[in-house]
């Protein structure tokens, strides 16, 4: 199970952002294994 404080999860969210703007119609699927 993942667990992260606010400040990692505000790092990992831009992150997450910043992989998406780069992927115009990129998808992330977060399940059990893992993101997709």
């Amino acid at each position: 199970m993942f667990e992260a404080r606010l400040g990692q999860a505000t790092i990992l969210k831009k992150i997450l952002d910043a992989i998406k703007d780069l992927l115009n119609e990129g998808t992330f699927d977060c399940s059990d294994s893992g993101i997709q």
